[in-house]
């Protein structure tokens, strides 16, 4: 009778950043209609570690008529939450696709933007 010896190797299973991220944002994307030129309108969006240590946050960033500011501490603890707000100023008429991108030690997970400025 013959046996077989089988062999199995770890393999290595590449991800992005984004994926090996404990801090998770929600709502993932903020709808903000139409908005008059000269207005502004503003969304609220949480921050939430969901790892088991501590993670640094380090600010927010946007783009275009976006403008973000977090409400968090430097450290946020294992199942902390905090909170953020993009404010949205058209400065032109037309749609607006932008991102917000969350600065954390452990990834960027982004908020997807969308808005429109009207006369």
């Amino acid at each position: 009778m013959k046996k077989t010896l089988a062999v199995v190797l770890p393999s290595l299973i590449l991800m992005s950043s984004t994926a090996l991220a404990w801090v998770q944002v929600t709502p993932p994307s903020l709808d903000y209609g139409a908005v008059r030129l000269g207005m502004s309108s503003s969304r609220w969006f949480t921050v939430q570690n969901w790892g088991p240590q501590a993670t640094r946050v380090f600010g927010c960033s946007t783009f275009g008529s976006f403008w973000c500011q977090l409400q968090c501490p430097f450290i946020l603890g294992p199942g902390q939450w905090c909170n953020g707000i993009i404010h949205y100023s058209p400065r032109t008429e037309g749609n607006e696709f932008q991102n917000a991108q969350i600065q954390t030690q452990d990834g960027f997970p982004t908020v997807f933007l969308r808005g429109t400025g009207i006369r």
